[in-house]
């Protein structure tokens, strides 16, 4: 009985052939096996997590996770320390961002300008501080209107100065012949649509078409406090008449205002 010659070469092959189909499909499967743990390992990478901490938490080296991450696709930037110095980055620049605004808005609810606008006008004309500087007249004003007369004003510095630039007259501005800023019958707020720029005749006749000579004459009069200062002791004038001194400024004022009532109430 003959036997077939065996071809050995073609077990090899054979052979070959399954071995590598085996390691194949084993990669395969432990490929499958970790794409979660590798997706888990990535995304603490990208939450700002070192690798350090990874590998302690897998049981790892750092090496592995330097691995893992650089097979992915990963670099240096995309995780890590970087991620935390990118967030703290990012905080700091949202919260000076955020100041900044609020800053913003403060001035523009103060003054009616931006700060950039109030910059320019303050290095142009100077600041509060300065006497004659716009920002200085119209703080002047402002508090003369709301607590001397007690007159609501409505009036931002903006609004404020752009009626003055527009009428041409700031330069000639003053008391006597000079210009001023009054209101549409000498009544209502100080706010845009009830101003204007005259001369204090032109505004003291205008006054004669609203209030009466009594009351002109009672606003006069109870401007002034009626009494002046000298040492220790208070001097109170009425027109032209003298009532002596008083002690307190409580008591000149008093004595002030039933004299001034006396002499001039009808």
């Amino acid at each position: 009985m003959k036997h077939k010659a065996v071809d050995f070469r073609c077990q090899d092959i054979y052979y070959e052939r399954m071995t590598d189909l085996k390691f194949w499909v084993i990669g395969k499967v432990y490929q499958t096996k970790n794409a979660s743990r590798y997706a888990e390992i990535a995304g603490m990478w990208k939450a700002g997590i070192v690798m350090e901490d990874i590998a302690a938490q897998y049981g790892v080296t750092r090496q592995r996770i330097h691995q893992i991450l650089k097979r992915q696709g990963l670099e240096r930037e995309d995780g890590g320390k970087a991620i935390t110095r990118f967030r703290q980055a990012h905080e700091i620049v949202t919260k000076q961002r955020r100041e900044e605004m609020e800053r913003e808005g403060r001035c523009r609810a103060k003054w009616g300008m931006s700060i950039a606008e109030y910059k320019e006008h303050i290095k142009q004309w100077g600041n509060s501080s300065k006497f004659d500087s716009p920002l200085h007249r119209f703080i002047i004003q402002r508090k003369t209107a709301r607590c001397n007369r007690k007159i609501a004003w409505e009036l931002t510095f903006a609004e404020w100065w752009k009626f003055w630039q527009e009428s041409g007259h700031w330069e000639e501005r003053g008391r006597g012949k000079g210009y001023g800023m009054s209101r549409y019958g000498d009544s209502g707020p100080y706010k845009l649509g009830n101003i204007y720029i005259c001369t204090s005749g032109e505004n003291f006749k205008d006054s004669y078409l609203v209030h009466s000579a009594d009351s002109r004459t009672f606003k006069r009069g109870m401007g002034k406090k009626g009494y002046y200062r000298r040492g220790k002791k208070f001097f109170v004038v009425v027109g032209s008449e003298r009532l002596g001194s008083f002690k307190t400024a409580k008591e000149a004022r008093a004595a002030y205002k039933a004299r001034w009532a006396e002499k001039y109430s009808p």
